[in-house]
């Protein structure tokens, strides 16, 4: 795969005339030219350039092998990096190359980031129209509390601020367009993140209803909140006229918001922008952020990028708490008795063909058809835009909202075992692809099975699935369950030993400008993804997942969202590959937050509690004997590349199995913690148990890391490496720490 210049790789070996080697320090003016180098044999060559970047305009070509960057002859990336960084923004950067045998010297006019990726900052150096960061508390709470007296009690107090100081430098040197004001804060503040990551999901537990599930998951968007219309439930009318202003009005007043979201686009351009969404999922299907791209590709989703911001999604944001208030319970117990009152018919002959079943209502509006179904089996399909059903064993086809077709789409099923499938394209129970779907099932032990964008997920909209109880088998493909890219996706189950599967991007996975929430309430439940794209490192049988709590974004094109999965109680298992179980990616935020029970976490890379590229990660275990297996890299509370990495375990007797930088670890000036509070703990992992790496990332940004592995549990533990021991503290080189009381 081919990398940043500034990643250490191996470079030509044979002498250039004229060159001398290059310093082991330089001083570092973060100078960029937009180059990505690779390796051929013995030689670094040039395996990209940024499109419009200083090395593109000066001429420099795929394939180029690079020998320096005069005068210093370098050998490897890290070399490379440290010389580029050194030139000054403005000022030339001569590299030279070596064509079919010629040495050639190619000037660039070196850049810098927030110039040489201007997508990110289209929108000014103002972050996008939401309310401010969020400010530490004036109190910190007990986990962030805890951290702090363990950096006192190490020294390294002065040491944390002064990276913190590093960390919110770098944030502002890229743009900061669609960017979460929570990572922002961390970054400036990193041991706040537990208590804004609790406090993110606190909010989402407490809620008690589809309007304010949807507030507290959409407010990191924090779009501007618009007056909502209200519905009032008719003391006296006909049960048709229940039905049209308690299910129809509201129905066709979102699919009018939902154009509102469109309307500073060009119908060309809403074809253009939902053409470039769908276009994404065989983009992720190869591996997405994590993998290597042609030039047109990268240009065709930089067009999908710069349209997508012009989505209103406050727009979409209201249309979908339109769409909550039929599912409200005094409008729904309502709506039960009118339809009650309805006499049964059969369907309309233009339904007859996608909708199979005993009806009491059937209306055509203007955003689509209006049913209510009966007490027995039925099947739903087609253009249905909002479905009441009574009761039964039901099946539904494929019902999803998409923008041209369909823009906002409302299910209500009453009870039953019932069946929600996917269908031959994406977009399926809850699932929204430029509009905005909600589907509510009150009983039942139902199964969701659907493809891509389904199951509480969308593309450029809000999909909302809401099960209220039952034991439910949920398996989608991708961009699913709990998913979103340039909107929100939520799923939530109040009850019941559920499954959860997946393929990847899924479980709580928030894309650019995105938020993706997975609440489960109660239940021993199962969580895994599988077969998602090979691994991004080509580790052998392991796969990509971008799941169970993880938000990413784009690397030199997008800033990350928010992924969270929240699980409230019962003993539950989570399976997942690389990226996932609270990781964050790009200026990403994943939080995965377990309440009660004894939980399993199994994972790859950059897992429970890691992060990434000036992204947060968290992983919060409240209760109960857990076992954490991480069996490759960069885990267990990780950070690598100016981010903050955490894992916090808050009681029990547990178990921490973990492969290299793991279990308090950071490189490349990232922050990552391991904190335990209570219970007998066995630590074991390859490297890491407050473990600082290399900083050779941008010459070293002028900062080190800081790594801690901190247990205040009074149970006797162990750990695997041999320097660390129960009832012991330590500072290692690099500002690690490891605290054992």
């Amino acid at each position: 795969m081919a990398l940043l210049l500034a990643l250490a790789v191996a470079a030509a070996s044979a002498d250039v005339p004229g060159l001398v080697p290059a310093p082991p320090s330089l001083p570092c003016a973060y100078g960029v030219i937009g180059v990505r180098l690779g390796t051929a044999g013995d030689s670094l060559v040039v395996a990209a350039v940024v499109p419009g970047g200083p090395a593109d305009r000066a001429g420099l070509h795929r394939g180029d092998r690079v020998l320096g960057l005069a005068p210093y002859r370098t050998r490897t990336i890290d070399e490379f990096s440290r010389c580029a960084a050194a030139v000054a923004p403005g000022h030339a950067a001569p590299v030279v190359t070596r064509r079919r045998g010629q040495d050639t010297v190619v000037t660039c006019l070196a850049t810098d980031v927030f110039h040489l990726y201007p997508t990110l900052s289209e929108r000014g150096p103002r972050q996008y129209d939401r309310r401010q960061p969020p400010e530490p508390r004036t109190r910190p709470g007990v986990v962030e509390a805890a951290l702090a007296a363990a950096a006192d009690t190490t020294g390294i107090t002065a040491d944390l601020a002064s990276l913190a100081g590093v960390l919110g430098r770098e944030a502002a040197r890229y743009g900061a367009d669609d960017r979460l004001a929570e990572v922002d804060t961390i970054l400036a503040h990193p041991l706040a993140a537990p208590d804004i990551a609790r406090a993110l999901a606190t909010a989402l537990t407490d809620a008690a209803d589809v309007a304010t599930w949807l507030t507290c998951a959409t407010a990191p968007l924090a779009a501007t909140s618009l007056p909502q219309r209200s519905w009032a439930v008719p003391a006296e009318a006909s049960a048709t006229a229940t039905i049209d202003s308690l299910l129809a009005a509201p129905v066709e007043a979102a699919a009018g918001q939902v154009a509102q979201a469109w309307a500073d686009l060009h119908p060309s351009e809403q074809e253009r922008l939902v053409a470039g969404l769908l276009e994404l999922l065989p983009w992720l299907a190869r591996g997405g952020p994590a993998g290597e791209d042609d030039s047109l590709a990268t240009a065709r989703r930089r067009t999908t990028v710069v349209l997508a911001k012009r989505l209103r999604f406050s727009w979409l944001q209201q249309a979908a708490l339109t769409l909550s208030w039929p599912a409200a319970p005094a409008a729904r117990q309502a709506l039960r008795r009118a339809a009650t009152a309805l006499p049964v018919i059969a369907p309309p002959p233009s339904l007859a063909a996608t909708c199979q079943g005993r009806l009491r209502y059937a209306r055509r509006t203007s955003a689509g058809w209006v049913v209510v179904g009966d007490t027995g089996p039925n099947t739903y399909g087609g253009s249905v835009a909002a479905v009441l059903d009574l009761g039964g064993d039901d099946r539904y086809d494929g019902l999803a909202a998409v923008a041209g077709s369909l823009p906002c789409q409302l299910v209500i099923d009453c009870g039953g075992n019932d069946r929600y499938l996917g269908g031959p394209s994406a977009g399926s129970a809850g699932g929204a692809i430029g509009g905005v779907a909600m589907l509510i099932d009150l009983a039942g032990d139902d199964v969701y099975a659907g493809g891509d964008v389904s199951q509480g997920a969308a593309l450029g909209g809000i999909g909302v699935l809401m099960d209220r109880q039952g034991r439910d088998v949920y398996r989608g493909g991708q961009v699913t369950q709990g998913a979103a890219v340039y909107g929100a996706g939520l799923l939530v189950d109040e009850g019941g030993d559920d499954q959860y599967e997946s393929r990847q991007f899924a479980q709580g996975s928030g894309g650019p400008a995105s938020v993706g929430v997975l609440l489960d309430r109660g239940g021993n439940d199962a969580y895994t993804t599988a077969a998602g794209a090979p691994s991004a490192y080509a580790t052998p049988e392991v796969h990509q997942a971008w799941s169970q709590g993880t938000g990413y974004g784009w690397r030199e094109l997008a800033a990350g969202g928010l992924g969270l999965l929240v699980d409230a109680a019962g003993d539950d298992h989570y399976n997942t590959g690389e990226f996932g179980q609270g990781s964050g990616y790009f200026f990403g935020m994943g939080v995965l937050v377990d309440a009660l029970g004894a939980d399993s976490y199994v994972a790859a890379r950059y897992a429970q509690g890691a992060a990434a590229h000036q992204a947060v990660g968290v992983l919060i275990d409240s209760g109960g004997d857990d076992r954490y297996s991480a069996t490759v890299a960069a885990s267990q509370g990780a950070g690598w590349d100016a981010a903050v990495g955490l894992l916090v375990d808050v009681d029990g007797a547990d178990r921490y199995q973990g492969g290299e930088l793991a279990q308090g670890a950071a490189a490349m000036n990232a922050v990552g913690v391991l904190l335990d509070l209570r219970g007998r703990d066995q630590y074991q992992c390859r490297t890491g148990q407050g473990w600082s790496g290399a900083v050779t990332y941008w010459g070293g940004r002028q900062a080190g890391n800081v790594a801690m592995l901190v247990d205040l549990g009074a149970g006797i533990d162990t750990y695997s490496q041999t320097e660390n021991r129960d009832g012991s503290r330590g500072n290692r080189p690099g500002t690690a720490v490891f605290l054992d009381r």
